[in-house]
């Protein structure tokens, strides 16, 4: 019994370290959402620490994740001053928000969960 419970310590120890853990990263990794809105066409990156993805839209959309440390970066692919705002939310609470109305205006966001 010790040993799970050392084992178990430890694992939890490095998690919350940030050291590599694999799969107890996994296991304590958080559901989140990057919420993209505007009216206009956008294209970028979003991701966790487990990996980027390229996007690409017309509009609102919001984008399901998993992962501790969550990040966003998108750009406007119009010339108009358009509100483009990208929010990082967990639990209905807005972690993180960028907004811009330049023209081809980028935003990034990055929060640890």
């Amino acid at each position: 019994m010790n040993n799970l419970l050392a084992s178990t310590t430890l694992a939890l120890a490095l998690a919350l370290a940030g050291c590599s853990g694999g799969d107890v990263n996994a296991a304590l990794a958080q559901d989140a959402e990057i919420v993209i809105e505007t009216s206009g066409a956008w294209q970028g990156s979003v991701g966790s620490e487990s990996g980027q993805e390229s996007v690409s839209g017309v509009g609102d959309k919001t984008i399901p994740l998993k992962g501790n440390i969550i990040s966003a970066a998108i750009q406007k692919k119009g010339d108009d001053d358009s509100l483009l705002v990208v929010k990082i939310v967990r639990d209905g609470k807005v972690l993180k928000e960028s907004r811009t109305t330049a023209a081809y205006g980028m935003v990034a966001v990055a929060y640890d969960v």
